[in-house]
């Protein structure tokens, strides 16, 4: 992920970086979300 934003900064010329700052985050918190629901489905597996 962090080579898609070196390249996409060096087309647009540095103003890709701004997306570090805003995807990044919300990247982090998705991959949260998902984590946690498929750890969800595989305890309900195990539970019954």
């Amino acid at each position: 992920m962090f080579a898609i934003y070196i390249g996409f900064s060096i087309i647009t010329f540095g103003f890709g970086l701004a997306f570090l700052f805003l995807l990044n985050p919300l990247c982090m918190i998705w991959a949260a979300i998902a984590a946690n629901s498929y750890n969800k489905k595989l305890m309900a597996e195990v539970n019954s």
